[in-house]
């Protein structure tokens, strides 16, 4: 079988399982916008005394392992709730390297979404969040939300490294 039949099994798996991946896209896509926008401000270059500038970083620190307790949580939920469908692929042929194969590609269209959606939606609502967390602190200037590519990149390499482990667990789940 070549790959594209195994893209194909993952785009229709998601299209048929829309109630349960929903809820687990959002909060991916939450997750990423947090981190990103919680990072960006930990790295403005005007906004960050000392004082402020570690209490972001600890809250950078804070979000990125809560992050990554709460997909692995989530993607055990939606796992749980499939088991029976991954047992029926198994019974109608399909080998375990197959249902690996299929959910590795499920796992990273999932994780692409809510990655890039994530980043745009961090990117637009950063200076709303900016403006309100400046209003909190009682500094009233007319500094802009920077958007940081050092930012974007640690977003992407923080959940797409979180993705591939999730990937990797949902293989071991496969396999045994």
């Amino acid at each position: 079988m070549n790959n594209f039949f195994y893209l194909k099994l993952a785009i229709e798996n998601l299209k048929k399982h829309k109630k349960m991946i929903v809820p687990y896209l959002l909060s991916g896509t939450m997750f990423v916008m947090m981190f990103f926008v919680i990072h960006s401000l930990s790295i403005h270059s005007d906004f960050c005394g000392r004082a402020r500038g570690e209490f972001l970083t600890l809250g950078v620190f804070v979000i990125a392992i809560f992050s990554v307790i709460f997909m692995f949580y989530t993607n055990s939920f939606l796992i749980k709730q499939r088991k029976s469908e991954l047992g029926l692929y198994n019974i109608l042929g399909l080998e375990k390297k197959h249902i690996s194969r299929t959910l590795f590609y499920e796992t990273m269209i999932l994780g692409t979404v809510s990655i890039i959606c994530g980043i745009l939606c961090g990117m637009l609502f950063g200076q709303a969040i900016f403006l309100m967390l400046l209003k909190m602190v009682g500094s009233i200037s007319t500094m802009n939300f920077e958007i940081h590519m050092e930012s974007v990149k640690w977003t992407l390499l923080l959940f797409l490294g979180i993705y591939i482990l999730i990937s990797f667990y949902n293989i071991s789940q496969i396999q045994l």
